[in-house]
């Protein structure tokens, strides 16, 4: 990608960020600060699950048209990629399913992974995938909510007729029914919704009290029908399928509720090929917007006249951001040529710049990564800081033992060396090195 498609690209990013910001902004709120918010959020996105930015902004954009306040929709970005990138769809109908539970519920953008951890632990518990228990929460959300009923707890009950109905959404029909006549068949069965000083009991156990008197009338349809004259056949079907139940609800709900599964599967997704690769095109996105922004407002005043030699300038770093590693000879070179045409105190280079970042395996990086103390690239590097009396900065993969650092040297012209090891790991970095372990 030339420099003029890089400074594009980010001008088309910078372009859907303000027409978004102007879509959600609120009352007093400055809508170009709002648009930075929302580069932030994709760029950081982009960086922790392995999409590209414009992808990460098409996430973002999804749930705000699905009724998120742009806060909201920026604290919900991670969950709802996740999800999409899990259950295999688009965005937009990820972040309709999310947002739609969400508001069920009330719950807030902040807790959007306690939603995707649910449906995607109801998932694995249940019959049909994530989106098809968002889409049978809709269908009784509001109905279990007005019961005081956690998301949690609907999940539990709607996965025990999901199992036993085949689908989610038929479940949800049936259940919400139930919730809506619960309080009148537990009049009917002589179930106690109050306790002894008045209050409402916990609905979770009048449910459970409920079953256990439907039990001992038989349990079948027909009975239930007798009992309950007046009762929606669904709810009655919806009671009459809990009879038979043999999960027990506190177990399950806890394996509803637990929390972390969702970034669990994801991680595991980012380790498959599918996900490395999508990890490398991440960064190289990430990459080439970076360089596009820095040299946007240098681009518009220079207008394209002086193109041609930012062009020239830039054209040797290519090879240091391109789609392929390996090639440090090739880009130690680079460096070095740049640097002897350059007069400066202090030279700062891209982190990795020794290797570039798209790596298909630890095998990999560990045959080009280098130890500090006896690095060739480093002694060349140094070598030249000296000459030019500079300091340089440079990033590099670096090899200990069996263990693989994310570090940068600081090289002196004194000939002092030191490196500091990456501590904070994003994403995919995580499959390929070693958090830092020494301090700044």
């Amino acid at each position: 990608m030339c420099i003029r498609d890089r400074i594009r690209a980010f001008a088309e990013f910078e372009a859907e960020s303000i027409k978004l910001a102007s879509l959600s902004r609120e009352v007093g709120q400055d809508v170009n600060l709002l648009a930075q918010s929302f580069r932030v959020a994709a760029s950081a996105a982009s960086r922790d699950y392995a999409v590209a930015t414009e992808q990460a902004m098409a996430a973002l954009q999804s749930l705000i048209k699905a009724g998120l306040s742009g806060e909201e929709a920026t604290k919900a970005l991670g969950a709802a990629i996740q999800m999409a990138r899990l259950e295999m769809v688009d965005f937009q109908t990820a972040g309709n399913n999310l947002v739609q539970v969400m508001a069920q519920f009330g719950i807030s953008g902040a807790e959007a992974t306690r939603v995707v951890d649910t449906l995607v632990n109801a998932s694995r518990l249940g019959i049909g995938t994530a989106n098809d228990f968002a889409q049978g929460l809709a269908n009784c959300g509001a109905s279990a909510r007005n019961l005081g009923l956690s998301l949690e707890d609907t999940t539990t009950w709607l996965v025990v007729l999901e199992r036993r109905f085949g689908s989610a959404q038929e479940a949800g029909t049936h259940l919400n029914r139930f919730f809506l006549e619960l309080y009148e068949i537990a009049e009917k069965l002589g179930v106690p919704i109050r306790d002894v000083n008045g209050n409402l009991r916990d609905t979770n156990q009048v449910i459970l009290d409920v079953i256990a008197r439907a039990r001992e009338l038989g349990g079948d349809f027909k009975s239930l029908q007798d009992r309950l004259k007046g009762v929606d056949m669904r709810a009655l079907k919806a009671l009459s399928t809990f009879t038979q139940m043999t999960e027990k609800f506190e177990e399950l709900r806890e394996e509803i509720g637990r929390q972390g599964s969702t970034w669990e599967a994801y991680k595991r997704w980012l380790e498959t090929t599918q996900g490395r690769f999508a990890a490398m095109s991440a960064e190289v996105d990430r990459m080439q917007r970076r360089i596009g922004e820095s040299l946007s407002s240098i681009a518009t005043y220079l207008q394209s006249i002086f193109l041609p030699a930012i062009e020239a300038a830039f054209a040797a770093w290519r090879g240091i951001i391109a789609h392929y590693s390996g090639d440090v000879a090739g880009n130690l070179d680079t460096m070095i040529d740049l640097i002897s045409s350059t007069d400066a105190d202090l030279l700062v280079l891209p982190e990795l710049a020794t290797t570039g970042y798209a790596f298909t395996s630890k095998t990999e990086l560990m045959d080009i990564a280098e130890p500090a103390k006896d690095s060739p690239s480093l002694d060349r590097l140094a070598a030249l800081a000296s000459d030019k009396n500079c300091a340089l900065v440079v990033g590099f993969a670096e090899r200990a033992g069996g263990r693989l650092f994310n570090s940068a040297a600081l090289l002196t012209p004194e000939g002092g060396r030191k490196v500091y090891r990456k501590l904070h790991l994003f994403g995919a970095e995580n499959l390929f090195f070693t958090p830092g372990d020494r301090p700044f």
